[in-house]
């Protein structure tokens, strides 16, 4: 993983701007860090260090590795377990307005963070999306695995996603505009894949919510009842 950088003189710390938002601190975050493969977790997340390791040591001939995410909730109970599109689909599920790449269970290489210029701060809620999106438009190689989560993905009614979930969707659909879009039927398709895949998934949702709230259990991973 990553080692610090020597940190700048406190006199020259004190002059230079403050983060103007969440990404532009984590573009900031990374770029002090040296090592060949990077990574972030937000604040209500978990990361599992152990698994992570063993995950790099496959990752040779891959510019990106991602994997599956346990949910949690906000006593870290686990909920269920989310796994992300296979490498195939994930350029044209994102073309098609779809976001299905978990952040939390992906790491990837320095040079594909050089070569993007880190995230775009022009967005402030789906920066990951369009991250993972310009990646795949520019060809870095993609690993998925199947084996043990990584990571974990905190549900709580705080979290930023549900209290600007609107906000988030109107930026996604911005985001995605600005894109190249995909064929109904190849991201249809795409999608139908993506979703058999995570049949577990969304009996565990189901059998959590009772069959009360269909749509609900069925539909974001992220603002899905937990």
């Amino acid at each position: 993983m990553a080692t610090r950088k020597m940190a700048p003189p406190i006199w020259l710390r004190r002059w230079a701007p403050a983060p103007a938002g969440i990404y532009d601190a984590i573009n900031a975050g990374l770029e002090a860090v040296e090592g060949e493969w990077l990574t972030y977790i937000n604040a209500d997340d978990i990361l599992y260090v152990d698994g992570l390791a063993a995950r790099l040591v496959g990752a040779a001939n891959h510019d990106v590795t991602y994997g599956p995410v346990d949910f949690v909730d906000a006593a870290g109970c686990h909920l269920h377990r989310w796994h992300s599109a296979r490498p195939a689909h994930l350029l044209c599920l994102y073309r098609a307005g779809m976001s299905p790449l978990l952040q939390q269970g992906t790491v990837f290489r320095r040079e594909v963070f050089r070569r993007l210029r880190g995230f775009d701060t022009r967005w402030q809620l789906v920066a990951d999306a369009d991250f993972w999106f310009r990646a795949a438009e520019q060809g870095f190689r993609f690993q998925r695995t199947t084996a043990a989560s990584v990571a974990a993905f905190r549900m709580h009614p705080l979290q930023a996603g549900r209290l600007r979930a609107d906000e988030s969707r109107r930026e996604h659909a911005t985001m995605i505009a600005s894109h190249r879009a995909c064929g109904a039927w190849p991201g249809m398709a795409a999608a139908w894949a993506w979703r058999a895949g995570n049949w577990r998934s969304y009996l565990r949702r189901l059998s959590r919510i009772g069959g009360g709230d269909l749509r609900n259990a069925l539909g974001s991973y992220a603002t899905g009842a937990p």
